[in-house]
């Protein structure tokens, strides 16, 4: 329910800016999105072998923070794959393109979905706790 919201949302923002993103948006959002699967790549090989690292990220106002920014990140995201769609229609792409896109909204609802979850997970935990 709420990665249908967030996607409604998105679409609404997306109309509101003239459905049109501009490079930079996009640019930071791919970077963000490179560095983000770098970084947790990262600290799970480090994880395995320093265990105060893996203590550090035990941390559970850490993995929320993490997670929020998950969840922003894949809103953008949404965002990216909605001018990618707008930019395949205004260029008359071939329709062997349309697949694509609609794959790749789709996933990124799930990542959506799973990141929702999973901070909702935490917040669980976390009420659980005190």
């Amino acid at each position: 329910m709420f990665s249908l919201l967030c996607l409604i949302a998105a679409w609404g923002v997306f109309r509101f800016l003239g459905q049109k993103l501009s490079n930079n948006f996009v640019k930071f959002v791919l970077i963000a999105f490179i560095s983000i699967i770098l970084l947790e790549s990262l600290g799970f090989i480090l994880s395995l072998f320093v265990p105060v690292f893996a203590a550090v990220m035990n941390n559970i106002w850490l993995q929320l923070a993490i997670s929020a920014v998950m969840v922003l990140l894949a809103s953008f995201m949404i965002l990216v794959d909605l001018n990618n769609m707008k930019l395949l229609e205004e260029n008359r792409a071939d329709k062997k393109y349309e697949w694509l896109a609609a794959f790749s909204l789709v996933t990124t609802l799930m990542w959506l979905y799973l990141e929702m979850l999973e901070l909702l997970l935490k917040l669980a935990a976390l009420v659980k706790k005190d």
